[in-house]
């Protein structure tokens, strides 16, 4: 189990990842989203519990080399330039709707 008694939240964008198969259109937010303190910590357990009941651990890999793995390529610019976190988090959904494969998934990006 991970433990989530010391993690936070500093930034938070919604999108929606559409299906391709269903024609559904991505959508995409152009601002973060801003939490007062009451609400922050109202939603701060919602939105860490998928997280507290994982077993196994995952991690990013790709066959040649971890660079060529676009997801942890984005995830290491969302970390490193705070800036483009609008951006970056948009390159995501985007991957996530060219990798789905299936009519019955339904994805939501946060």
């Amino acid at each position: 189990m991970i433990s989530r008694k010391n993690a936070s939240i500093s930034k938070f964008i919604i999108h929606k990842v559409g299906n391709k198969f269903n024609d559904t259109k991505n959508a995409f937010s152009e601002k973060t989203v801003d939490f007062d303190e009451a609400s922050y910590d109202l939603m701060l357990p919602f939105l860490l519990r998928p997280f507290g009941s994982v077993v196994q651990s995952y991690r990013f890999n790709h066959h040649a080399n971890i660079s060529l793995n676009e997801i942890n390529t984005y995830s290491t610019q969302l970390f490193n330039d705070e800036e483009a976190f609008v951006e970056v988090s948009k390159h995501i959904v985007m991957h996530l709707y060219e990798q789905s494969n299936s009519a019955n998934i339904k994805l939501a990006t946060f």
